[in-house]
């Protein structure tokens, strides 16, 4: 028995095993569609559906561009993790000027005027979505850390889950 062990064809197939064992190990796992379970809200009205095991930042924090924001990473990644993000921009202002930064070109994404950014920055490829919604401008995007085609992509089903909703302000008590 061990001597069969020993022939070519056993130790060949066997080296073979283990590289098709250590392939699928590291192999990228397919994504899963969207589900709504998922959903990230922010208290600002805008929300988003992440895709399982992201972690999730939802920041509050009003800088002189930014409103808020919703940052879903995968770190599982050593380097350049893939990230989800959405952020409202604080004014019009601040959305044109970001248009004006990188090469945006004009686009749809969901029924409404939109532009579009999709090349690689840096040791990552962006995806990135402006657009304005009752009032407000938001941006969303993907960075991965190689070319993805996301308009035909389950990325492209993330982005689309985005929504917003105004947050109704407060009830007050009439005073007499």
């Amino acid at each position: 028995m061990i001597e069969f062990l020993k022939t070519p064809a056993v130790k060949l197939s066997l080296a073979i095993l283990l590289i098709v064992g250590i392939v699928w190990w590291i192999w990228p796992r397919a994504m899963p569609p969207p589900a709504e379970t998922l959903r990230q809200n922010h208290p600002l009205g805008f929300s988003i559906i992440v895709p399982p095991g992201y972690e999730v930042k939802i920041d509050q924090t009003v800088d002189d561009r930014r409103a808020g924001s919703i940052t879903a990473t995968d770190h599982s990644y050593r380097s350049f993790p893939p990230m989800l993000t959405v952020f409202m921009f604080r004014d019009g202002e601040a959305a044109q000027k970001r248009l004006s930064e990188l090469k945006f070109s004009p686009a749809s994404f969901q029924d409404r005027p939109a532009f579009f950014y999709n090349a690689p920055r840096g040791k990552q490829w962006l995806y990135r979505i402006v657009t304005e919604v009752d009032g407000k401008w938001f941006e969303l995007g993907v960075a991965l850390p190689e070319y993805a085609d996301v308009p035909n992509h389950r990325w492209n089903e993330y982005l689309q889950s985005f929504r917003y909703t105004p947050p109704t302000p407060p009830a007050t008590t009439p005073t007499n």
